[in-house]
């Protein structure tokens, strides 16, 4: 495996162990560095489902055995009620 692979791997490691660590309250600096694979806009954690919902792609990405699945056709749209408390945020620039 070339140096990308295992930082890759490290990095997806990393990820598990820090969702895994915090299943009922997602760690603030670990939503700072995901970002939805559709829009690269941020992403907030919903506890109750167990998602991460992204506002920009209307869009709630499932987290399976502490393992965010960031993929479009996985996620479910959300619907306007939901979106609504979904705080807005500026991007950083």
């Amino acid at each position: 495996m070339d140096g990308a692979g295992q930082t890759s791997l490290c990095i997806a490691e990393a990820l598990k162990l820090s969702i895994l660590y915090y299943h009922d309250d997602m760690d603030a600096k670990l939503l700072e560095l995901l970002v939805c694979p559709v829009t690269k806009g941020f992403l907030d954690w919903d506890k109750e489902r167990q998602e991460l919902r992204s506002r920009s792609a209307k869009l709630a990405y499932p987290v399976r055995n502490g393992i965010p699945v960031l993929l479009e056709n996985e996620a479910r749209v959300l619907t306007d009620e939901e979106l609504e408390t979904i705080s807005a945020r500026t991007p950083l620039v």
